[in-house]
């Protein structure tokens, strides 16, 4: 009786755990792996469900695909001295997926590089999504746009809201530095 009652203690505990302090979700950009809410296709990394996950690493290869047109909840995602360095043309280094239905804040630690020189954002917030920017670290983010919709064939180029709340973030863009097609 005493096993049993100490086994299932345990079990609550360890469940418990998971729902009052949360699970973390770590995607190293060097050798990316499909798990709870992340799936890897290709060079394709996509983040759908709600949840708190960190990037970590570094690529020249894979971009990351944030959000769901379904579900609730908001998708948590914390850059900590990430580098995502795309040279391929069209290529998306970080992009909310349109008509995404999941809030999205991106936090950010240490010093964090998002770019490309493919013609599109370094961080692609299409119409009608949403991303708060915050931490204590630095972003730098270059591409055709920093941040926002470089894209005519997304939603016509137009962005979806920035919200900056803290951290330092450099958007350079050959464009915009913030925003979209015009």
């Amino acid at each position: 009786m005493k096993r049993k009652l100490f086994t299932f203690l345990v079990a609550f505990l360890a469940t418990l755990s998971g729902a009052v302090w949360g699970q973390e979700t770590t995607i190293d950009l060097s050798h990316p792996q499909s798990g709870t809410g992340v799936s890897v296709s290709g060079t394709t990394i996509t983040i759908n469900q709600a949840g708190d996950y960190v990037i970590t690493g570094s690529t020249t290869e894979y971009q990351v695909l944030i959000g769901s047109t379904s579900g609730t909840g908001t998708v948590n995602v914390t850059l900590s001295d990430a580098t995502i360095e795309l040279s391929k043309s069209l290529t998306y280094p970080i992009r909310i997926v349109e008509n995404n239905k999941l809030g999205v804040n991106l936090t950010i630690k240490g010093e964090n590089v998002v770019s490309t020189t493919g013609g599109q954002a370094g961080i692609t917030v299409p119409y009608g999504s949403s991303m708060t920017i915050s931490g204590t670290g630095i972003l730098n983010t270059s591409g055709h746009c920093g941040i926002g919709n470089a894209n005519n064939s997304i939603a016509s180029g137009i962005c979806g809201n920035i919200t900056i709340s803290s951290g330092t973030v450099v958007a350079n863009g050959s464009a915009w530095c913030i925003g979209g097609v015009q």
